[in-house]
């Protein structure tokens, strides 16, 4: 059973850094994919091979047979899937934590001025004082536009909030984090892709087979094929989650 230990407590960093939306992904991502193909994968193709039962006693065949019915395991190329899905968070994590490292500590403030508010906070009153003073001046057009203008601004204030950087600093991470939800995004569509071109939808109870060293046309019986029906749907539907996660979450870094 392959062991999730060292990416789940990396993702757990990555949670500490990231948007709601990307929280949203990390918790679909280890409970309904690592967790499941962890737990549950191992069990149901546990016998994959084994049960893989052909009506040839040709010595080979019921080995060509299974390569063909099956080029890669499923089990296998979910846990490759999301290897290389987690990779581009991961990068994104060392890099804040060496930056994190490389950062001077700050002297604390005295207490006597009193708690600063937050940017996120203090652009929010300054920008509904505004808001107040030009209702009663300004075209009804010209006021939907500077709001969205200003909800732009106010998600990336908050977001430089989240990151606790200088506007330097921040604009690498912005850009680095924006880079590795991009990166997922793109690796997500390859895997949906490429799962639909080897699996299909369905894994059928018969699939018959030629080729050397078979004799003739091969009957080859699969074990439980119902139930990996279902698993294989199961992650695929999973996927498609995190794919429209990760579109949302451009969506709001973008816009």
């Amino acid at each position: 059973i392959m062991s999730w230990h060292f990416v789940e407590r990396w993702l757990q960093k990555v949670n500490q850094h990231s948007t709601l939306i990307g929280k949203f992904w990390i918790t679909f991502l280890i409970i309904f994919r690592i967790v499941v193909v962890s737990s549950v994968g191992d069990r149901v193709y546990s016998d994959e091979q084994s049960e893989f039962k052909c009506n040839s006693l040709q010595i080979g065949c019921p080995n060509l047979c299974f390569n063909k019915f099956s080029p890669i395991s499923h089990i296998r190329f979910w846990s490759f899937q999301i290897i290389m899905v987690t990779t581009p968070s991961i990068v994104f994590m060392v890099y804040s934590a060496h930056q994190i490292k490389k950062k001077p500590p700050v002297k604390e403030k005295s207490s006597v001025t009193g708690p600063t508010p937050s940017p996120a906070i203090q652009f929010e009153d300054d920008d509904n004082k505004k808001k107040r003073k030009k209702s009663t001046t300004r075209p009804t057009s010209l006021a939907n536009t500077n709001d969205q203008q200003d909800a732009r601004k106010l998600r990336q204030s908050v977001i430089q909030e989240m990151f606790g950087e200088e506007k330097s600093a921040f604009s690498q991470h912005y850009i680095l984090y924006t880079s590795s939800v991009l990166m997922r995004t793109l690796v997500e569509i390859l895997f949906i892709v490429l799962q639909y071109r080897l699996f299909g939808f369905r894994v059928s109870q018969l699939y018959k087979c030629t080729g050397d060293p078979c004799p003739n046309i091969v009957d080859c019986f699969v074990s439980r094929p119902m139930e990996k029906t279902i698993f294989l749907w199961f992650m695929f539907i999973i996927a498609v989650i995190c794919l429209a996660l990760n579109v949302v979450e451009m969506y709001y870094l973008l816009w």
